[in-house]
């Protein structure tokens, strides 16, 4: 992104500030800060319907990119449902992959299951359509309105959501920087967390208006990236920023 470029992108929005830093082999990393809180710009799942099993979205969601992790099956549902995001213009990138989930998260996941479908999105009206007539485990969705730091290059193959303990939207840009300066993080994003779920949970998960998610790309194995992903936030937690690993996600097919 050239100065002209960065100059529009500040003109057209005025609350974000975008750098340039060095990238792999000298490629470009843009840093895009969005100065507003998490918290004010979250536009929640407005309710969902236990009994006829439908969910409805708000309109201003829509606009926000993310993930949605639905438990992988071989049933007729889930098979229309790939089948779907893989015509859907909305949806970017869909992959096959496992799931490993810390042991606290578990506490409050207890459905939680091994493999899922995972599916990113530039505008979630298109994922959540048919997702509230899934009659299995939790379906999670990762809103991320904030996108911290992004090298464009080659697609991930492993994503680590993380969750902050403490109110981090005042560091904002450091976090940031320090992600630019971890070379194999291609992609970091911040957000919030929404669930589908048959029952209500006993428990809810306190951190969810708290998510950073850490794509890592590279030639090490998913194991490799994991360590990587946890050297990372050991890096953080040396500039006094505290983050704990929610679930690691390893991208074993991609289906688009």
């Amino acid at each position: 992104m050239g100065g002209g470029a960065i100059r529009s992108f500040r003109a057209r929005h005025p609350e974000r500030s975008t750098a340039e830093g060095p990238g792999p082999a000298g490629a470009a990393v843009t840093l895009c800060h969005d100065k507003r809180p998490i918290r004010a710009m979250m536009t929640l799942i407005k309710s969902y319907n236990h009994r006829k099993g439908t969910v409805t979205v708000s309109r201003l969601q829509m606009a926000y990119p993310g993930y949605v992790c639905v438990p992988y099956g071989h049933d007729d549902f889930s098979a229309k449902l790939r089948d779907r995001w893989r015509r859907s213009g909305s949806v970017t990138d869909l992959f096959f992959a496992a799931a490993t989930f810390s042991p606290e998260s578990k506490l409050y996941f207890s459905d939680f299951v091994n493999h899922y479908t995972v599916a990113r999105f530039r505008d979630s009206s298109q994922a959540f359509g048919d997702l509230g007539r899934f009659k299995g485990e939790t379906i999670f969705v990762f809103v991320m309105p904030q996108m911290m730091m992004d090298r464009g290059s080659s697609e991930g193959s492993f994503i680590s959501f993380y969750y902050a303990r403490y109110d981090e939207d005042s560091n904002g840009d450091e976090m940031a920087e320090i992600f630019q300066k971890r070379q194999l993080v291609a992609r970091a994003e911040r957000g919030y967390l929404k669930t589908i779920t048959k029952e209500p949970p006993r428990f809810t998960f306190p951190y969810q208006d708290s998510i950073v998610a850490l794509v890592a790309s590279g030639e090490k194995s998913p194991q490799g990236l994991n360590q990587y992903c946890e050297k990372t936030k050991t890096e953080m937690a040396r500039h006094g920023i505290s983050l704990s690993r929610m679930v690691s996600v390893s991208i074993l097919e991609r289906l688009k």
